[in-house]
C-alpha cells in the first residue's frame, strides 16, 4: 500500500513513517513493518506519527476477535441461508452508533454515517425497532435520544445533531416503536418516559398539523421542487408536485397508529382513563378517514386537496397505510389488496412501488417508483394483522432476496430499490439526479 494526497501538501519523515502535512493543521500518517500496516489522522504530526506507532504495535489477531465479538453475540440469530445478509445488516447498524454528545445522554443514531451524521426522528424508531431483538437497552437509548430532541410545547424536530435542530416534524411513530421495544425489554420506566413524551407530541401535531376540525392531519409543504415535503420522509413523491394544502393519508394514518398504541401503553401503565381518550381519538380518525378519504368508486384512498375541496387522486404506496393503522373494515382491507394484485398499479417485480405504475412520473427516482424497505415492513405488518399472512410473507420473503441480491452484487444495502428489480440502485435517481 501507500498514500496518494491530492492538493498542496508536503512530505516529512519521522524515522520510517511519512508524514503528509495539508498546511491546515491536518496531517496524516503512515507507516509498515513486515507484517501490517498503519494509517493514521492527527492535529499535529507528531500525533499523527504517534498513532502509527500504536497502530504497527497492536496485535491484529486480538483486535479482530474484539470486533468479531459484537457478531459472535448475535450468531444463530437469522437462517443460515441469509447470514452474510445479516451479518451485513449488523455492521451497518453498528457503524452508525454514536456515543454520547452534547443532549444526547446516551448513545444515539444517524440513517447515513457519510455525509449527514444527524440524527432523523422515524429513523430513530426504525433503529430501534431493528435492535430490540439483539439489544433492547440499546433500542431504548436510540429512542430516548430522539426523545431528548423535544421542545418545551411538545415539537419534535425531524433531524438534529447534538446541539441543533431542524424546523419541521417527521412522521408520528413512536408509541408503536416504543411499545414493541418494552415487548421485549420489559422495562415500564422506558415506557414511561416515552408515553409522557409523546403525549406532549401528539397534542402538538394536533394543535399544528390540522388545517380543519376533522381528524385529518397536514404535512407541511416546501417550494423546493424537488424536496416539497420533507416532512412525510417521502421528500419527492409526485403526491406534492403541487403547492396544495393536503389532508394527508399517510400523516392521518400514522396519527391513528399512534393513538391505538398509546391506549394499549396507557392500559400497561394502568392509566384506564387515558386509554379511554386515546381510544376515541382513533376512532374519530378512523372515520375521517373513511368519510373523506376513501373512495367508493376508485376503492382506494387518496388525499384531499383541502384548497380545491376534492380528493387528490394520487396513487401512492401511502394509501396502504390504513392496514398498518387497522383503519379498513375487511371489504376496502380487499380493495386494497386486489391493488398489490394489479399488474397496471402497483404489482411488480418487486413490489410495493412508491407510486402506481400508471402515474405518469413512474421511474426509478426515489418517491417516484422505487420500493422503500421500511414501507415493505410496516404494510406487511398491516397485511398480516387483516389475515393475508401469506401475502404478507411473500412481500418480506421478497424483500431479504433483493436486499440480498444487490449485497452480492455491490457489497452494499439501500434504502431503495428499483421496483423491476433491473437497474442497481446505486444507480438509481435521487430527487432527479444521477445518485
Amino acid at each position: 500500500p501507500y498514500v496518494a494526497v491530492e492538493g498542496r501538501n508536503t512530505l516529512e519523515y519521522d524515522g520510517d513513517i511519512e508524514i503528509h502535512n495539508a498546511h491546515d493543521r491536518q496531517y496524516t500518517a503512515f507507516g509498515m513493518n513486515a507484517n501490517q500496516f498503519a494509517f493514521a489522522y492527527g492535529r499535529s504530526a507528531e500525533q499523527a506519527a504517534d498513532a502509527v506507532r500504536r497502530g504497527l504495535a497492536m496485535d491484529i489477531a486480538a483486535e479482530k476477535q474484539k470486533k468479531l465479538a459484537f457478531y459472535d453475540r448475535f450468531a444463530g440469530k437469522t437462517a443460515t441461508e441469509h447470514e452474510c445478509l445479516f451479518n451485513k445488516c449488523l455492521s451497518t447498524m453498528k457503524s452508525q452508533l454514536y456515543a454520547p454528545e452534547g443532549r444526547f445522554t446516551q448513545i444515539w443514531s444517524t440513517p447515513d454515517r457519510v455525509p449527514h451524521k444527524k440524527l432523523w426522528l422515524w429513523d430513530s424508531v426504525f433503529h430501534a425497532l431493528g435492535f430490540r431483538n439483539l439489544d433492547p437497552a440499546l433500542a431504548q437509548d436510540l429512542i430516548l435520544s430522539m426523545l431528548q430532541t423535544q421542545a418545551e410545547d411538545g415539537f419534535i424536530p425531524h433531524m438534529s445533531t447534538p446541539t441543533a435542530s431542524s424546523p419541521i416534524t417527521q412522521p408520528p411513530v413512536i408509541a408503536w416503536g416504543a411499545y414493541h421495544v418494552y415487548q421485549t425489554s420489559g422495562d415500564r420506566a422506558f415506557l414511561q418516559q416515552a408515553y409522557e413524551c409523546n403525549r406532549r407530541f401528539l397534542a402538538w401535531c394536533r394543535d399544528n398539523r390540522r388545517e380543519v376540525d376533522d381528524e385529518l392531519y397536514t404535512w407541511l409543504i416546501s417550494e423546493e421542487l424537488n424536496c416539497r415535503c420533507d416532512e412525510s420522509g417521502m421528500d419527492n413523491s409526485p403526491r406534492f408536485d403541487t403547492e396544495s394544502r393536503l389532508a394527508a393519508i399517510d400523516f392521518t394514518c400514522f396519527m391513528a397508529n399512534e393513538t391505538r398504541y398509546m391506549a394499549i401503553i396507557a392500559d400497561t401503565l394502568g392509566d384506564v382513563e387515558a386509554a379511554a381518550e386515546y381510544r376515541a381519538w382513533y376512532d374519530a380518525i378512523r372515520s375521517a378517514v373513511n368519510a373523506t378519504l376513501w373512495c367508493d368508486e376508485d376503492a382506494f384512498y387518496y388525499d384531499y386537496d383541502i384548497d380545491s375541496n376534492r380528493l387528490h387522486k394520487i396513487e401512492s404506496v401511502a394509501s396502504f397505510l390504513p392496514l398498518f393503522a387497522g383503519l379498513c373494515d375487511e371489504r376496502q382491507a380487499a380493495a386494497l389488496v386486489a391493488q398489490l394484485h394489479n399488474p397496471d398499479t402497483f404489482c411488480c417485480e418487486f413490489p410495493i412501488p412508491s407510486i402506481s405504475k400508471r402515474d405518469k412520473t413512474f421511474g426509478t427516482d426515489m418517491w417516484r417508483g422505487p420500493v422503500w424497505i421500511n414501507y415493505n415492513y410496516m404494510i406487511s405488518e398491516g397485511l398480516a394483522d387483516y389475515g393475508y399472512t401469506d401475502l404478507a410473507r411473500h412481500i418480506i420473503e421478497k424483500t431479504v432476496a433483493v436486499l440480498g441480491e444487490w449485497y452480492d452484487k455491490t457489497g452494499t444495502i439501500y434504502e431503495f430499490y428499483d421496483s423491476e428489480n433491473k437497474k442497481a440502485p446505486c444507480l438509481l435517481n435521487r430527487k432527479g439526479l444521477p445518485f
